[in-house]
């Protein structure tokens, strides 16, 4: 049997799968465009799945990607793999995208990470984290600080995804700054194993989406009536 990884909070989406026996990865594919392209999401994980002779029913455990992200890609993933799991009857579980970053690079023990994830209207949202005893684990919410004041938060290392043009471009690169190439949803699985040996103290699960911005309501255009072409008698 088998568990699958899903995260859609960033520019590009994420999946993986893993085999519950061996931990052995059995494919993993974080190349998925979003945006106007995320329809090709389900069509990817179709022909993964299909490539290695993997049914849906045989994946027994989903873990999503919780944000923060965009409300788009968040929603798209988060219902994409409530929907398998309604019809599979597979379990589902969601953790932080922040905390996958955060263990995607090298950090010493008692380094304060900081993820970083742009606001917009001079704002940044940043997650912390600390490496305690090699085990990086939340110090609080994920919080909204101005742009000139994050030069005060006490971090060691602020991680951004380095497709992020208009965050690096618009802060002080003075700052302590590492870049990652994209959320590895491998990761997830690091953070399901990490939260069951510590009976849930790393990190509580749940399926709530961390939103970088709430969603906008956008006025639709205006509908011009166009009179129908009159029907002809045959």
């Amino acid at each position: 049997m088998y568990k699958a990884a899903l995260d859609t909070s960033g520019r590009y989406a994420s999946f993986s799968l893993e085999d519950n026996n061996t931990k052995e990865i059995i494919c993993e594919n974080h190349s998925i465009s979003m945006g106007k392209e995320s329809s090709k999401l389900v069509f990817c994980i179709v022909e993964l799945l299909s490539q290695h002779r993997i049914s849906f029913g045989q994946i027994k455990t989903w873990i999503v990607g919780l944000g923060p992200g965009s409300y788009t890609g968040l929603r798209i993933g988060i219902a994409y793999t409530k929907g398998v799991c309604f019809a599979t009857g597979a379990s589902l579980k969601g953790y932080p995208s922040s905390l996958a970053m955060a263990l995607a690079v090298d950090s010493q023990v008692n380094d304060r990470l900081g993820v970083l994830h742009d606001g917009r209207r001079e704002t940044l949202i940043v997650s912390p984290y600390l490496n305690k005893n090699n085990i990086v684990i939340p110090q609080s919410d994920p919080k909204i600080v101005g742009r000139n004041d994050i030069y005060r938060e006490e971090i060691d290392q602020f991680i951004i995804l380095k497709d992020d043009y208009a965050l690096l471009k618009s802060i002080n690169q003075t700052l302590p700054i590492v870049t990652i190439n994209y959320i590895d949803s491998t990761k997830l699985f690091l953070i399901e194993k990490l939260n069951r040996e510590r009976n849930n103290l790393i990190i509580e699960e749940s399926l709530e989406p961390i939103y970088v911005r709430p969603p906008v309501f956008v006025k639709p255009n205006k509908v011009f009536n166009i009179k129908p072409n009159p029907i002809r008698e045959p």
